[in-house]
């Protein structure tokens, strides 16, 4: 075998390995840009999965207040600082001249 055959063979071989592990390198990238994209997909509906379900707890639990317990109802309308939370309830926004009085916590969808 002479010296050049023998190096171009090399070289072949050596090209032809390179292409391969660049190929696949590439593969790898595309798979993991699609399980990333997946991932955030199932975070997505999970976590609107979640805020339904802490919706309708929330709705549940509102309409039982309203009707098995008017006076707490009318205790936490009262304590209303948010202008929604007191237009929801047909409520006008609070003057906040000097009044002074305890805050309901305004509860929030938290991501899990």
């Amino acid at each position: 075998m002479d010296l050049q055959s023998d190096f171009l063979t090399n070289t072949v071989a050596f090209s032809t390995r390179e292409l391969e592990m660049t190929d696949e390198i590439e593969y790898i990238e595309k798979k993991m840009t699609q399980l990333r994209a997946r991932k955030l997909d199932l975070q997505s509906k999970k976590e609107l999965k979640d805020r339904k379900a802490r919706s309708r707890r929330a709705h549940i639990l509102g309409e039982w207040l309203i009707a098995n317990a008017p006076d707490a109802v009318e205790k936490i309308k009262l304590k209303l600082d948010n202008p929604k939370d007191r237009r929801a309830f047909g409520l006008e926004a609070k003057a906040h001249l000097g009044e002074k009085q305890e805050p309901i916590n305004h509860v929030r969808s938290q991501a899990s």
